[in-house]
């Protein structure tokens, strides 16, 4: 919440991925904010967020596998993450520690690194490229430039993603156009998107299955950690 001087800031991409923290955000603590699903607007918040007093930042939501052994509803924890022109940043390895000791048998796989990538990652294909380029193991939007954010600050910051859509899942090419700048859902491009491309439903339910496992996944996480979030 703007105003609140707060210890730890949390950036999403969507609002559903806020809600999944409801049960612990109301802690004072607490700095959470949704970007819309727009890297720029992410980096951005996470500046400003520092700059009003938040002392670490975490990235948390929702992930693309592009490691097949990865499943909907997987818990990863990335260690890194890579973005274009190999640029890398490491995750604080501090509270990376204490938080998978706190998720425990949650964690689908330890040591995962995660690629960055400006647009949503739709086809199997583009995916099996991005992790050979990489050898990351899944990839988001937001994590790299929150990652930024926190290097220039000279903050500590984690990573806690769960697997949507797996390696070889399809989704519809326009996925991100349907995200409002507010990071809920644009009721008008997405039926705008539907009557264009009626052949994408099929993914688009694909992908609300695999949505609503991970969902799940972070708000249990989100629980068991509480509002201290293992950092301190």
């Amino acid at each position: 919440r703007p105003g609140v001087m707060a210890r730890i800031g949390i950036i999403t991409g969507v609002l559903r991925e806020v809600a999944c923290l409801s049960d612990i955000s109301g802690d004072v603590d607490l700095d959470v904010r949704a970007s819309g699903a727009d890297p720029r607007r992410a980096g951005e918040l996470a500046d400003e967020m520092f700059a009003q007093g938040v002392v670490a930042m975490l990235s948390f939501g929702l992930c693309g596998g592009l490691d097949p052994a990865l499943k909907a509803g997987d818990l990863i924890l990335p260690t890194r993450v890579i973005a274009a022109q190999s640029k890398r940043l490491t995750c604080d390895p501090d509270w990376t520690g204490r938080l998978e000791d706190a998720l425990g048998d949650m964690v689908a796989r330890k040591g995962t690194t995660l690629a960055h990538s400006p647009t949503i990652v739709a086809g199997p294909r583009r995916k099996s490229v991005l992790r050979a380029t990489t050898e990351a193991d899944a990839v988001d939007m937001e994590s790299y430039a929150v990652g930024r954010a926190a290097r220039k600050a000279g903050r500590p910051f984690a990573i806690i993603r769960a697997v949507s859509d797996t390696a070889d899942t399809r989704l519809p090419e326009w996925t991100d156009e349907i995200v409002s700048t507010s990071g809920g859902t644009d009721g008008v491009r997405l039926l705008k998107n539907l009557a264009a491309h009626p052949g994408d439903i099929g993914k688009l339910l694909a992908l609300g299955r695999g949505s609503t496992r991970a969902l799940k996944v972070l708000r249990g996480a989100a629980g068991r950690l509480g509002p201290g979030l293992a950092f301190g």
